[in-house]
Order: structure tokens, then C-alpha cells, then sequence
């Protein structure tokens, strides 16, 4: 009896291992798109919120639009990434629902090594999310469920100079930005307010903010005009002539 007894918790213990074990890799897995949700915007039109996982925490991924990297109906380039990094980037972009989209759904389609994935974004309700919820799934003030989030106002950018900039292959295109918060929330860890200018525009510290955008190459850069759309605290150098890789570093590191 202690014989079966030993043999069932031994057998029990390797299933219970078995259950838990999870396998990371480097490479070789696929990204899925991730449908984060819906909200209002404030001229009464929807923004539906996209993201997505890549399950490797080295690989990355250039897909460009077309079949393999698609948004339908009213595709194929609704503003989705090209280039995607490792792991989870939630939040990372939106489209605006068509006014007939109704009870239908947008559908994204993302293949990477040889496995289709898809996203399906719908208007339920239970898909419907705030600024609180955005918040939290991104870990902003430490996860805190305060209801002062649902009014949260989105940090400044700014960047200085020419929205539209032309860069020739092999040339660098340097961005000085800044970045701020003008409500505030979540309180900045030193106490301080974001320092203004006497015109109350926001102020950069410890000098100005810059990025470099360099294309790799004439056939797949020309003279591209280049939107700048992204500022923050740290600098980076983005090889590609894809603006929206630019976006996703900027989103990446926290720009």
C-alpha cells in the first residue's frame, strides 16, 4: 500500500512539473497581432488600439505591408509596424473605425516564419477601454487603479525645426525633440513640475533630445520626406526607410 502510495505522489509530481514548465526561445517562433481594445476619441470618432507579441526575446522581424503584414477592410496599410521587436508591445498604434464597420470586424494578418497570425477588432463592448486601462496594462504608476487616470492627459511631444525633412541615403537626419506632462500624473519621482518657457512651452533638461534616422539605401529610401513624430529623453539610430520602424523604436525605448 505505501508502494502505491509513493508511486501515485511521484506520478503526480512529474505531471504537476510537466504543467508548469515553459520553454522560451531566442528565435524561430511567430509574432501575433494583439486587438488591445476601443475608445472614443474626442470628436466622437472611434480609435481601435493595436499591438502585438513576438514570442522570441532575440529575433526580429521586417515584414513589409502587403499579404504578410495586411489590415482589411480598407487596407493594406492602415499605419501598422514593419519592423517588430521582441516580446509584448501593447498599444502600439491605432485606426480609426470606419463609420460602416457596424457588428463586423477589422481583421490583421501577420505571417513571420512561415505562421499566419490574426487579430480580429471588433466594437463589442466588452472591448471598450479607457485611459486608466492603458495605464495599467502598460504598468504606468506602478499599475495604479486611481480613478484620476480615466482623465489622464498624454505626454508632449515636440520637435524642433520642419515637420517634413528630406534625407538622401547614407546622410543622417538628426531630431532634436522634448518631451513632457502636462498634467503631471503620475507625479514625477523628483517632485518637480515640467519646466516651461515663459510662453509655456515645455523645456528639455540636461540638453536637448536626439535621434538620428539614416536610410540604408536608394532603393528603398530616394529622397523620402520624412514626418518626425516621436521625442523623449534618450537617442537612438534607426537604419531603414520606413518611418513606421522609426515609430516602433521610438515606442520600444520609450520615446
Amino acid at each position: 500500500m505505501r508502494l502505491l502510495v509513493a508511486s501515485l505522489a511521484v506520478t503526480l509530481s512529474l505531471h504537476a512539473l510537466s504543467a508548469q514548465t515553459r520553454f522560451t526561445y531566442s528565435s524561430g517562433q511567430s509574432v501575433s497581432p494583439a486587438y488591445e481594445g476601443w475608445m472614443y476619441n474626442e470628436d466622437g470618432s472611434i480609435a481601435m488600439y493595436f499591438g502585438y507579441m513576438n514570442s522570441n526575446w532575440q529575433q526580429e522581424f521586417d515584414v513589409p505591408i502587403g499579404p504578410d503584414n495586411a489590415i482589411e477592410p480598407g487596407g493594406p496599410d492602415q499605419g501598422q509596424p514593419t519592423h517588430f521587436y521582441p516580446r509584448r508591445n501593447p498599444f502600439l498604434f491605432t485606426v480609426r473605425a470606419p463609420k460602416d464597420l457596424g457588428t463586423k470586424e477589422l481583421i490583421w494578418t501577420l505571417t513571420t516564419n512561415g505562421k499566419t497570425e490574426r487579430a480580429f477588432a471588433s466594437l463589442k463592448s466588452d472591448y471598450q477601454i479607457d485611459k486608466q486601462v492603458i495605464s495599467t496594462e502598460v504598468g504606468g504608476d506602478f499599475g495604479s487603479l486611481r480613478d484620476e487616470l480615466r482623465t489622464n492627459i498624454p505626454p508632449e511631444l515636440r520637435v524642433d525645426g520642419q515637420k517634413q525633412r528630406a534625407v538622401k541615403p547614407g546622410e543622417t537626419l538628426m531630431l532634436v525633440a522634448f518631451a513632457g506632462d502636462p498634467d503631471n500624473l503620475p507625479a514625477r519621482r523628483d517632485g518637480k513640475p515640467q519646466p516651461r518657457s515663459s510662453r509655456g512651452e515645455m523645456l528639455g533638461e540636461g540638453g536637448a533630445s536626439a535621434a538620428r534616422f539614416c536610410p540604408r539605401n536608394s532603393s528603398e529610401a530616394g529622397a523620402r520626406r520624412l514626418r518626425a513624430d516621436c521625442g523623449g529623453k534618450k537617442s537612438l539610430t534607426v537604419e531603414g526607410a520606413d518611418p513606421r520602424r522609426f515609430r516602433s523604436a521610438c515606442a520600444r525605448t520609450g520615446l
